[in-house]
Formats: structure tokens, sequence, C-alpha cells
């Protein structure tokens, strides 16, 4: 950790936090909701599965079945929004990782 915190102050200029900062294996990290995982000799991103249930919980309050009422275009396009997000999600699992 030393060794990576001077270097990144020597060379890039940066100002490292190590209250913060860790150094992790990149299978066991979570980086902005996504979790990286290595098949074969290949890396793949997957979203956490805090991430998906945080999503699914979402959808579901908007897609209530015992609401019989009109959804305003707001909430009609939070659905949208949700689902593209949904989209680049699954967009981004198959999608292999170039290192």
């Amino acid at each position: 950790m030393k060794s990576v915190s001077s270097w990144l102050e020597r060379k890039l200029f940066l100002k490292v936090n190590t209250t913060k900062t860790k150094v992790v294996r990149p299978a066991r990290s979570k980086y902005l909701g996504f979790t990286f995982l290595k098949n074969g000799t290949e890396w793949k991103v997957r979203p956490t599965n805090e991430k998906k249930r945080k999503l699914k919980k979402k959808l579901n309050e908007y897609l209530k079945r015992g609401k019989a009422v009109a959804r305003p275009l707001a909430v009609t396009k939070a659905i949208k929004e949700r689902l593209k997000s949904l989209l680049l999600l699954s967009l981004l699992c198959i999608l292999p990782f170039q290192s």
C-alpha cells in the first residue's frame, strides 16, 4: 500500500487519503456498484447483488399491480430511465473486460 500511494503521489501528483484507500484483489472489490470476475483468461464486469436488489425494488415500487390509476408522465419517465440502466448493466455483463 505504501509503495502504491507513494508512486501515485510522486508520478501522478495525486493526493492519497490512506484512511479511505485500500488494496484488494479485483475479484473481491466493489467499484460503483460493479464487481470484476475472471473467467479463464478474460475479466468480466458484473453488477453487485446489492445493486440488482436495489434496482428491482425501485422498479417494483413503480409497477405495483394494486394501483388502478393512470401513471403520471414523471413515473413513466422514471421507469424508462430505470429500464435503460438495467439494459446497460446487462450489456456490461456480456462484454468482456480487456486488460
